[in-house]
């Protein structure tokens, strides 16, 4: 909350379509309207955990005419909406075990496979820090579900 003047200001320097943002630490007691952008429509997912922080919120410029998209498959923190034949969402996968359940990388692929076949655009914070973003590859020393992640996607 207290970075939107900021976002609201690049907003209107950059003039992007599209904005996905994670570690909203937005809450249920956060109302919509606190959080809009003129001329942007807005689909948020908040951490239910009851821990600070997390969270997802997408902006997409209202004339695109987006419409909120959900997953059949389950996941913590993620929003999806379509715009024409384009599904776009912005996903969060915290690394911390005592937030997150512990097949949390298994739903994430769920997911990512569920919506692959699509017209997709992916964003989003992952938390997987051993990789090599020069070629896009996970390093020697990864854990496994970076090296999952990256063999599948």
């Amino acid at each position: 909350m207290n970075k939107l003047d900021i976002l609201r200001a690049t907003v209107l320097d950059l003039d992007p379509d599209v904005i996905g943002i994670t570690e909203s630490w937005s809450h249920e007691s956060i109302l919509d309207s606190e959080l809009a952008i003129s001329g942007f429509q807005l689909f948020r997912c908040d951490r239910t955990t009851g821990n600070r922080g997390g969270g997802v919120l997408l902006y997409v410029r209202e004339n695109l005419h987006p419409t909120e998209y959900h997953t059949q498959s389950v996941y913590g923190e993620h929003v999806w909406c379509n715009i024409s034949d384009i599904l776009i969402g912005v996903c969060y996968r915290s690394d911390n075990s005592a937030i997150v359940s512990q097949n949390t990388e298994a739903q994430l692929r769920n997911v990512l496979h569920e919506v692959c076949a699509k017209n997709v655009l992916i964003m989003g914070d992952f938390n997987y820090p051993s990789v090599n973003w020069s070629t896009y590859s996970p390093e020697f020393s990864a854990h496994s579900g970076t090296s999952d992640f990256f063999t599948n996607y």
